[in-house]
């Protein structure tokens, strides 16, 4: 009989989120090293020393815990991606180990009012994981900051925390196989990394065109999201959430960026609709009709949404929208392939 504990689980899951305040002395080659020492001992010491009390049912089947390894393997993801800034990956740390834990433990808990988009997870959990992220990663963010050079704005080390929490409590509430300890921290830096790009003169200078690009980005997305409502193709939170992702994407990429949102929310929306009756009778259909929800939209077109407000707000504008592209593209591409193989395919 097992004696795993959820709860021991995501008490050390939490814990170790402390080393990340050993970003400050450590050196990125360093750090990097301590992370690839913690993935081996996780897959080769910790069993010996009784550590699959840890191991979720799922990890005993397998004989090797998934989430136990990732996690040691995307702060050393972080630690690569960020060698000049250990603030950054500091607070990234901070988020997948306490807000992610808290979320688990609250939601697991006290967790009553399930998400519309995935009832596995609760508005509790996810608020847990908003704030508790949040305090980690600011103090986290606070603590390596002297070890960045040029010192990064007070500004960024309180509020790229916050928005990066609410980010990755956004992913991980979207129902995907993708394991919370690569999602999470993934989202995590890529907020922070991309907010990290910000530069208050190019962001002042967008004062004189911002007012008119976002009339008439409310101009196109409201009736849009409007008419996408009563088609049926989307829900009302996913029209919500949708007018919301259209707008920032016209207002900071332009009409061409947000024809190109559109084109990609099209082809998916029709690929839904493909071989519906045969989809629904092998029971993998999409749910509610082939309806668009707030889930969709955010792991489909989020972070375009999020790419094309650095482009116009950061002197990296090329860099970024060429990662609003690829995220459009990509999302939709998988999305085609996925279902036109539900629809039509046979091996």
């Amino acid at each position: 009989m097992s004696d795993f504990s959820e709860t021991r689980r995501q008490a050390v899951h939490m814990a170790m989120a402390a080393f990340a305040l050993l970003l400050r002395y450590l050196t990125w080659w360093q750090a990097a090293l301590c992370a690839l020492a913690a993935f081996l001992f996780n897959l080769l010491i910790l069993p010996i020393l009784g550590g699959t009390s840890l191991y979720r049912p799922a990890d005993t089947s397998r004989g090797y815990p998934l989430g136990i390894l990732f996690y040691p393997l995307s702060v050393l993801l972080l630690v690569l991606a960020f060698p000049r800034r250990p603030d950054i990956a500091a607070a990234a740390w901070g988020i997948l180990g306490v807000g992610d834990g808290a979320a688990t433990l609250v939601g697991s808990r006290v967790g009553a009012r399930r998400l519309p988009w995935n009832d596995e997870k609760t508005a509790e959990g996810s608020l847990a994981f908003v704030v508790a992220g949040s305090i980690a990663g600011i103090a986290r963010a606070s603590w390596t900051r002297p070890a960045v050079s040029p010192l990064p704005p007070i500004a960024f080390v309180v509020g790229a925390p916050v928005l990066a929490a609410a980010a990755a409590a956004l992913v991980e509430s979207i129902p995907v196989r993708l394991d919370d300890n690569i999602s999470v921290p993934i989202a995590a830096a890529i907020v922070l990394g991309g907010l990290g790009l910000l530069e208050p003169g190019v962001a002042s200078a967008a004062l004189e065109w911002l007012p008119r690009s976002l009339l008439v980005a409310l101009a196109i997305n409201l009736p849009v999201a409007w008419l996408g409502w009563r088609a049926g193709t989307v829900t009302t939170a996913g029209a919500v959430v949708g007018a919301v992702i259209g707008i920032l994407v016209c207002t900071f990429a332009g009409v061409p960026g947000w024809v190109l949102l559109f084109a990609s929310f099209f082809v998916a929306s029709a690929t839904s609709r493909l071989g519906l009756n045969r989809k629904a009778v092998l029971g993998i259909a999409e749910d509610r009709g082939g309806r668009r929800g707030p889930g969709n939209a955010i792991a489909n077109t989020g972070l375009a949404a999020f790419a094309a407000t650095i482009a116009a707000l950061s002197p990296h504008s090329e860099g970024a929208m060429l990662a609003m592209v690829t995220a459009l593209v990509a999302g939709s591409s998988d999305t085609v392939a996925s279902e036109i193989g539900k629809a039509w395919g046979r091996r």
